[in-house]
């Protein structure tokens, strides 16, 4: 392009890792030279400076005032940094550089840690502080901070000009906090955390089953995540994040009620986080509970969370329910994304309003940008259902199977498409396929249970109204259900 000789370009990084240097492998809440001291390059503008060198410390909240300086805006001068073209005069000998880690705090119920390095002197406070000499002990292996009382004694009190006054994640207004504590889901702060709190060094060897849970959530594995997980909370119950991993892995097995606990119990440590109600939120719609439900995904918009899967789950859900204006409103506002998964759930919903051909457009206009989207040949299967048109219902219904075999709708579909066609065994091969891959499929139970009989397939019918009538939630099958006992009992079952 031609620009590089005019163009400033400032490479650096946020942080270091340990790699093991102290203990652990990762980042984020001790402050060892490893986790703070990291590169940072700055090139200027026809070899502005080229050749010369310059010895001085610096950190990365000098970048604003740099590159102000170099394009002439005036800086704000209650701002911190300085300008990297000002070294080494800035600040001087007496100059410090801090950094802080709330991690541990915020997610661990561990303490938090500060920093400052001044000269050859890093200072880590704590509850178990910290002084090294960077020049004699580079890999910060001897804390020195009782030789050094006077340096720690200085470095202590200029820490403490800081400003390190944590504040809350979220604030709401009167009416959301009642209904929020109603529903169970405002609880004490780890902003809050008062007393004395463990030291992140000292509780290293508890984040082995945090980092194991973890993984395995990573490689759905979600038994062990969910094994793993509860191993770190009960040697630490403060620890947040393990709490979020059991949820998750909880909810990954359908095991909903035990999720919700395990979401409440993070919340109860760090307060309410709109993630978070967003997920229990979409549990209470898999179990029917709907205003709780849209009580909580209320707060997570209103605070300007917008995940995309878990608002197309959502929108999806509410359909199910019924409740379509309100899943209309999530879907068309997840769909100004323009992807292919967003417009797939909203041609579903769309279909679900009876606006079939606006169905069919959005669903063509996903597929166009991603021709191998499986929900969204799923979803055209359906509309194509409603519409009548089966031979059509049929190729989108098997080309979303083929694309991913584990879709049960979609071979709920192919069978109802089979069978309209004629081909009633077909039909019961794909709908029996559709309880294999998800055993709450409902309707496709009952499907098997009135189809069968056709075929003088009796216990296969029985077996499946049987399942339907056991499984299914009586709040939404209740009359299918009714149905299903009186075909039971004239099948003798």
């Amino acid at each position: 392009m031609g620009v590089y000789d005019e163009s400033i370009i400032i490479v650096l990084s946020d942080h270091g890792e340990g790699l093991g240097t102290h203990g652990y492998l990762e980042h984020g809440f001790l402050l060892y030279r490893e986790d703070i001291q990291v590169p940072l390059l700055l090139k200027l503008p026809h070899q502005q400076l080229g050749g010369t060198r310059r010895v001085a410390d610096a950190q990365l909240v000098d970048l604003y005032p740099t590159i102000a300086e170099l394009v002439g805006i005036p800086v704000d001068e209650t701002l911190p940094g300085c300008s990297l073209l000002r070294l080494p005069d800035c600040g001087g000998p007496d100059r410090v550089v801090y950094s802080e880690s709330f991690y541990a705090r915020l997610h661990l119920g561990w303490s938090d840690q500060a920093s400052l390095v001044q000269g050859d002197y890093h200072y880590i406070s704590g509850p178990d502080p910290e002084l090294y000499d960077l020049d004699k002990d580079p890999l910060e292996t001897t804390n020195i901070l009782r030789e050094q009382r006077r340096v720690y004694g200085d470095l202590r009190k200029r820490l403490e000009a800081f400003n390190r006054q944590l504040e809350p994640p979220m604030e709401v207004d009167e009416e959301t906090r009642s209904r929020l504590a109603a529903l169970g889901y405002l609880g004490s702060s780890q902003t809050d955390l008062e007393g004395p709190l463990p030291d992140p060094k000292s509780q290293l060897h508890t984040l082995d089953d945090l980092n194991e849970a973890r993984r395995y959530l990573d490689g759905g594995e979600y038994e062990r995540a969910a094994a793993a997980a509860r191993r770190a909370v009960d040697a630490n119950p403060r620890m947040v994040d393990a709490w979020d991993i059991l949820g998750n892995a909880l909810e990954q097995q359908a095991r909903l009620e035990e999720a919700v606990e395990a979401y409440s119990q993070a919340m109860e440590i760090s307060g309410p986080r709109a993630e978070v109600i967003l997920a229990i939120s979409r549990i209470q719609l898999e179990l029917g509970r709907l205003d709780e439900a849209l009580a909580g995904i209320q707060v997570a918009r209103q605070a300007g969370v917008m995940n995309p899967n878990s608002f197309r789950r959502i929108g999806l859900l509410l359909a199910e329910w019924g409740r379509l204006d309100e899943a209309l409103s999530i879907v068309e506002e997840v769909a100004e994304d323009g992807t292919a998964e967003s417009l797939a759930a909203l041609g579903r919903v769309l279909s679900e309003l009876d606006r079939q051909q606006e169905a069919v457009e959005t669903l063509n206009r996903a597929l166009a940008i991603e021709p191998d989207n499986a929900r969204a040949h799923e979803y055209l299967g359906l509309v194509y259902l409603r519409l009548g048109e089966n031979t059509r219902a049929l190729e989108s219904s098997e080309k979303a199977v083929e694309l991913d075999p584990t879709l049960a709708d979609a071979w709920n579909n192919l069978g109802a498409a089979l069978y309209y066609l004629g081909r009633p065994e077909e039909a019961l091969n794909a709908w029996e396929e559709a309880v294999e891959q998800d055993p709450s499929q409902y309707e496709t139970l009952f499907n098997i249970g009135i189809t069968a009989p056709e075929l003088g397939r009796v216990e296969q019918s029985r077996v499946a109204l049987r399942r339907f009538i056991e499984t299914a939630p009586e709040r939404r099958y209740a009359a299918d259900i009714q149905e299903a006992r009186r075909l039971l009992r004239q099948l003798g079952g």
